[in-house]
C-alpha cells in the first residue's frame, strides 16, 4: 500500500470515527476558571428520554474527575421550558437552590455529508506453477471502485455560565463545539461528548476540582 492509500485511509477512518474532540471553543478573556458549589448539566431538548441520558453522561464525567455536578431536571423540571422562562423565573429557580454554576448542552445543527472513498489497487497471489525444479508463484493486479458515502454529522454545543457573584447578572464564559459523525446511539455520543467537554474543561482549570 503506498503513502497516498494509507494517508486517504487514515483521513476516512478519522471521520468516521464517533470519539469526538472540540473543534471549536471559545472563553471570555477575564474568566480564569472557578470552584463551583452546586454545578448543574442541563440538556436542552424536548426528547425527556434524550435529555435524561445526556445529563447523566455529564454528571458521571465530572464525578469521575472529581467534582460534584447535578442534574438539570431535578430543578429545570419537564414542564419548565428553559428558552421561554423568563430571566425572573429560572433566577428564582436558581436563588433557591443555590446553584452557583449551569452548563448546557444542545444540538445546534444536524446534517448529511458525502465522502467519496478511493478505490484500492493491490496485488494478490494467483496460483503456482512449476518450471523444471523450481516452482514459480503468478501474481494478479485487483483493483475496487471508489463509491460515495453519505453520514448524518451532528453538531453539540455545550455552554457554562457562571452565576458565582450574588445579584450578578448570567455570565456566558466558555463555549464548546464537536462534531459527531454517524454515533451508534444517543448514549455513546453523549458519553463521548461528555468526556471531550469535561476533560477539556478540567485540564484547562476552567471547572475547579474542590
Amino acid at each position: 500500500m503506498n503513502f497516498k492509500s494509507t494517508l486517504i485511509l487514515i483521513l476516512v477512518a478519522s471521520l468516521y470515527s464517533c470519539s469526538p474532540q472540540l473543534s471549536a471553543v471559545w472563553q471570555k478573556p477575564d474568566y480564569n476558571g472557578e470552584k463551583y458549589d452546586k454545578l448543574v448539566v442541563v440538556a436542552i431538548t424536548n426528547n425527556l428520554e434524550n435529555r435524561e441520558i445526556a445529563e447523566d453522561a455529564m454528571v458521571k464525567q465530572f464525578r469521575i474527575k472529581g467534582i460534584t455536578a447535578y442534574r438539570g431536571r431535578d430543578y429545570f423540571t419537564p414542564d419548565m421550558n428553559v428558552n421561554l422562562q423568563s430571566k425572573e423565573s429560572l433566577r428564582k429557580v436558581i436563588d433557591d437552590n443555590s446553584i452557583d454554576g449551569v452548563i448546557t448542552i444542545s444540538l445546534i445543527d444536524e446534517s448529511e455529508i458525502k465522502q467519496y472513498v478511493q478505490g484500492e489497487t493491490y496485488v494478490v497471489p494467483d496460483y503456482y506453477y512449476p518450471y523444471g525444479y523450481y516452482t514459480y508463484q503468478r501474481y494478479s493486479t485487483v483493483s475496487t471502485p471508489g463509491y460515495f458515502v453519505t453520514s448524518k454529522k451532528y453538531v453539540v454545543e455545550g455552554v457554562l455560565h457562571d452565576l458565582k457573584n450574588d445579584g450578578a447578572e448570567d455570565r456566558l464564559v466558555w463555549r464548546g463545539q464537536s462534531s459527531l459523525i454517524n454515533p451508534s446511539s444517543i448514549k455513546s455520543a453523549s458519553t463521548e461528548f461528555s468526556q471531550a467537554m469535561v476533560n477539556y474543561l478540567v485540564k484547562n482549570g476552567l471547572v475547579e476540582r474542590p
